[in-house]
């Protein structure tokens, strides 16, 4: 079925009722932007997880704290939430009123990381300590997400968020789209089925 734009929209609107959602993807995918994005248009705090798991230096929370933390944060009343990490989905989900998931190509997330951790101020990042380091493994994972990590968050989705709205953006068009109409004045969705009397 083809979805207009007009459709796109009104699925995109609806984003406004949820108070909880996920926004997930690879590395460089635009997490960080359609998170600070939805956090203006909505009025909810912005969560990167990536700041809370990563302590100065990039050295990483020992997994029963960061099991507590994810869990204490998930609990809040109202988020967006950026941040893949897809062991702790299953903490997560069950919360979550909505997920926006992006799809990139890997050479466009690849680059996104690149210019992010060398043309721009890494100690004003609002997502992550300063001082990320380009790893092989880090690389990899950008490289193998397609096919290793995308089909783990799908199967997550299907068994702890078939309750929430998903929206799915394909690419940076779509992101900056998506970004412009969330805040453009549309009219409410309504029910349908109430208007007819059912």
């Amino acid at each position: 079925m083809t979805v207009t734009a007009e459709g796109h929209r009104r699925e995109w609107q609806k984003l406004r009722r949820a108070r909880r959602i996920l926004v997930l993807g690879s590395p460089g995918s635009g997490k960080t932007h359609v998170t600070l994005g939805l956090s203006r248009a909505l009025g909810i705090a912005a969560v990167h997880l990536d700041a809370h798991f990563w302590r100065p230096g990039w050295v990483s929370t020992p997994e029963p704290e960061w099991t507590a933390r994810v869990s204490a944060l998930a609990a809040e009343p109202a988020w967006v939430m950026d941040g893949t990490y897809e062991r702790s989905l299953a903490l997560r989900l069950p919360r979550a009123e909505a997920i926006v998931l992006i799809n990139e190509n890997r050479l466009a997330c690849l680059w996104r990381v690149f210019t992010r951790r060398f043309f721009t101020d890494q100690a004003t990042r609002p997502d992550a300590p300063p001082g990320q380091t380009l790893d092989r493994a880090f690389l990899r994972y950008i490289l193998r997400y397609p096919w290793k990590t995308a089909p783990v968050v799908s199967a997550e989705l299907r068994a702890h968020g078939s309750h929430a709205q998903c929206v799915t953006l394909d690419g940076g068009r779509d992101v900056r789209r998506f970004l412009r109409d969330l805040e453009a004045p549309f009219p409410p969705v309504t029910d349908t089925r109430h208007a007819a009397g059912e």
